[in-house]
């Protein structure tokens, strides 16, 4: 149907009429919640995560984590190797509808209208950087950059620390397309008195208070990555409940390859803004507002702000 100023005026209109209930204008995690307690069959709720991580525990801060701990069906994209296999652990044994990928949602080339994006290549890849923690760089032993140390990093969590140490270092989190990207996480590393405490302490050597600080230059390494396709992976799957994008400083690509234009539209949208460009930020608003969506979270791209939360108006959920 072509859409002219009139068309546009109408749907806009009527998206202006309507207005989210007071569920839906809850913090993602709390909405989650409440969903599930007023769904008979939990399974039918679905969740889409681009970037799961290794879903550790963290606290119930991951909509996606706590969506999959009360019986929703999921579908994880995890392209790194080690959080792979974690998430593997963590729901190979389980009951729950758990469908894994070792892959990305990669960026398409070409430039398209958002919400409907073009076939992607079959058998596609693109180079992901990530934090190597084995001695593969030959950091081990370094003064600035001893990757060990990480472990001894309290846990990061929307924008601050938590004080929480962790078994597995949340650098092991920071993945990217872009090396640059990547390396924006640097300054969280400058000044570790209290990491670099602990591991001299084990190392059996003496370590100033910055000696991590080169850590993320020093480890970087690279490695091909399949790229999944949403169309294919959402195939004969019910409509999605809820997306949840998180890919260090990607997620306005992910986010426009959804096929939004297909009908496939979530009740929610979850995403990271944390390193988002404001072209891409505004972009995204504009975009989500067109489709019926509502801001209800990081709508000012805040700088303590972490991630969006959006609300498709009229759901019924």
């Amino acid at each position: 149907m072509a859409t002219g100023p009139a068309t546009l005026f109408f749907l806009l209109g009527a998206v202006g009429e309507q207005e989210l209930t007071p569920t839906q204008r809850l913090p993602s995690s709390k909405w989650v919640r409440l969903v599930t307690d007023v769904t008979d069959v939990k399974s039918s709720l679905l969740v889409v995560q681009v970037g799961a991580n290794d879903h550790s525990d963290d606290g119930g801060h991951d909509p996606a984590q706590v969506a999959v701990q009360l019986g929703w069906s999921a579908l994880l994209f995890e392209p790194m190797m080690h959080a792979y296999a974690a998430l593997e652990r963590r729901y190979s044994s389980t009951s729950r509808e758990v469908t894994l990928r070792n892959a990305a949602v990669c960026p398409p080339q070409q430039q398209f209208p958002f919400g409907h994006p073009p076939p992607s290549m079959p058998g596609a890849h693109k180079t992901m950087w990530y934090v190597e923690l084995s001695n593969a760089t030959g950091s081990w032993g370094t003064y600035d950059a001893d990757v060990r140390c990480v472990v001894y990093m309290p846990h990061q969590r929307d924008g601050q620390r938590s004080g929480v140490t962790r078994k597995t270092p949340w650098v092991t989190q920071l993945a990217s397309f872009s090396r640059a990207g990547l390396l924006q996480a640097g300054p969280a590393f400058g000044y570790t008195p209290k990491a670099c405490k602990h591991c001299g302490r084990l190392q059996g050597r003496a370590l100033g208070t910055k000696c991590l600080r080169h850590v993320l230059e020093r480890n970087v390494m690279s490695r091909k990555v399949d790229c999944a396709r949403f169309d294919i992976d959402l195939a004969r799957r019910q409509r999605p409940t809820m997306l949840v994008v998180d890919v260090e400083g990607f997620d306005a690509e992910v986010l426009a390859a959804f096929p939004f234009g297909s009908g496939a539209k979530p009740a929610q949208v979850v995403y990271e803004i944390s390193h988002m460009s404001t072209p891409d930020f505004k972009r995204l608003t504009r975009e989500l507002t067109h489709l019926g969506y509502a801001c209800i979270a990081g709508c000012r791209n805040q700088p303590r702000e972490m991630n969006a939360e959006w609300h498709l108006l009229g759901a019924s959920v």
